[in-house]
This record gives structure tokens, sequence and C-alpha cells, in this order.
């Protein structure tokens, strides 16, 4: 039998002072699915001091925003990212999902916590879920074995000034001012310990999503298409991304259907970026069917 899923990108519920608000218009097809999983891009926690928006971090009333989780359905919850900051915040976070029953991935009191899957079963399926940040401040952020944090994916960037024409909208490099490539890449130990993982979770569940937060602006970086498909090879039937807060393109190795807004510009335009990923995306009555 079919397994439903629901994947959300971020998920921040600061200021809300309606539980029932957030999800209104999406109650019934969450509660629809047989697993709703979110990235939750708010600590569910109120600092002792008031807080700058100029600062990291990003608040929830812990009462409502664990109500409006409740209320929407949602089964786990990935925590791996550049807004759950600060020790006693995730870990008053993550008290609060623990009173609620939400499960969650990416953080925790420690490494070996904090790279811990989040798995829900449900109508006859486990789903196993693994988050990573590529995301995150210097200090005070990344889990150790010893010290509490998010569960991270180490990036790195370079600028090459080119000696060839790289593309077809580059000028040649035979005159001042042209604009160095950026190029990315994931960290190899880091990465190592993220197949190692999913290796690891993938005989405990009939599905495995890897989740990663990552991304600036609207295309893919190497980087990211380094982690998704590393991840894919490890034993993940499917790496969502969330981040840049804007439609990225999509990659698939076969066909599947997935419902996303009726949103019609947007989804022409996501469509556009992903046929060069070789995913064609067209529409089939409410729902996009995407063809390798």
């Amino acid at each position: 039998m079919a397994t439903k899923l629901i994947l959300t990108g971020d998920v921040n519920l600061m200021n809300v002072s309606d539980p029932a608000t957030p999800f209104r218009k999406t109650f019934d097809l969450f509660r629809a699915a047989d697993v709703v999983f979110s990235n939750l891009e708010c600590c569910l926690h109120r600092p002792q001091s008031n807080h700058s928006l100029a600062n990291e971090g990003f608040f929830a009333d812990p009462a409502i925003g664990g109500e409006a989780l409740r209320l929407a359905g949602i089964h786990a919850v990935g925590i791996a990212n550049n807004v759950n900051y600060g020790a006693g915040n995730i870990a008053a976070s993550i008290a609060r999902l623990d009173e609620i029953g939400v499960g969650h991935t990416g953080a925790g009191p420690n490494l070996a916590v904090a790279r811990a899957p989040a798995i829900v079963a449900r109508n006859g399926a486990r789903v196993g879920f693994l988050q990573r940040s590529s995301v995150y401040w210097p200090t005070d952020h990344e889990a150790r074995d010893d010290a509490p944090g998010i569960a991270v994916i180490r990036g790195h960037t370079a600028y090459h000034v080119p000696m060839a024409k790289t593309r077809v909208e580059i000028p040649p490099p035979n005159r001042p001012g042209v604009p160095p490539d950026i190029i990315t890449w994931a960290d190899a130990a880091y990465l190592a310990d993220f197949r190692k993982d999913i290796e690891t979770l993938r005989p405990q569940v009939d599905i495995l999503v890897a989740s990663c937060h990552w991304g600036l602006k609207r295309d893919p970086l190497q980087y990211m298409t380094e982690i998704g498909r590393a991840a894919i090879d490890a034993g993940a039937d499917l790496v969502i991304g969330h981040g840049p807060h804007d439609w990225l393109p999509v990659e698939l190795n076969e066909t599947v259907t997935c419902r996303l807004t009726d949103e019609a510009d947007a989804l022409a335009d996501c469509a556009a970026r992903s046929k060069k990923l070789g995913a064609t995306l067209a529409a089939d009555g409410d729902q996009v069917r995407i063809v390798l």
C-alpha cells in the first residue's frame, strides 16, 4: 500500500497568537497524509530577556507554537538550521517537542543525539528522517561530542579566476573585470558521516528522507548537488532542501507524483530550471508529475 508523505519547507511560528491560524488552510491536507514532516525554523522557547531580531535565533511562544504543530498533525520536524541557536534555547525547544509528541532530528545536547534520526511509524510504514544544516553560525552552534548544538555538513567556498571562457554569458578572460567563478564543495569528513548515518538507518525503515538546510538564492550550488547525490547513493529515497525561501529546481531518477501549490508562474519557472537537471515537470490535474 502506498504511503503518503507531506514534506514542508520552513515553518516559523514567531508572533503567532492563535494556534489554529498558521495551518488553517492545510488541516485537511495534512490530516489525509500518513506522515507530515517540517523544517522548524524557530525555537519553541521564550528567552529570559528581550531578543533583537538582529541577533541569531527565532523564538515562538512554546505553548502556542507547540499547540499549532499538534493541531496541524505534524509528526516530526527537523531542527538543524540557522535559527535553532543557543544551548538553552535548543534544549527548551526539544523539551516542548517531546512534551507534545512531535519527533525531531538535527539538534541535541551532544553530537550523537544531534545526528540521530527521527522515526515515525504510522499506518504500517516506518519513515525515517535525518537532517543536516550547511547554514550555521561559526561559534556555539555546531554540536560536538561534548557540546550541544545542531548537526551540520560543512561547506567550502573558493573564488576561481577563469583562464578560459567558462560560460556563454561570461566574457573571455582577456580583459579586466571578468568575475571569478564561485566554487563550492562539501567537506569530505562531514559528508562521510552523513553517508554512514544514512546507511545505518536504511535497514530500520521503509522510507528514508534526508533533509538539508542549505542554499543561496534560486539555483543549487555544487555542494548541494554533491550532498544530495551522496545521500541517494547511501540509501536515501528522497532528499529535500529548505532555507532559500524560494522555489529551487528538482532532480529525480524516477517518475513520481507530488502535490505542489497552484502558483502557475512559480511552477513554470521551477520547471524551466529543473529541466536543466533532466527533470520534466508537467501539470497533472491538481498535482505536478515529475519525470526524468
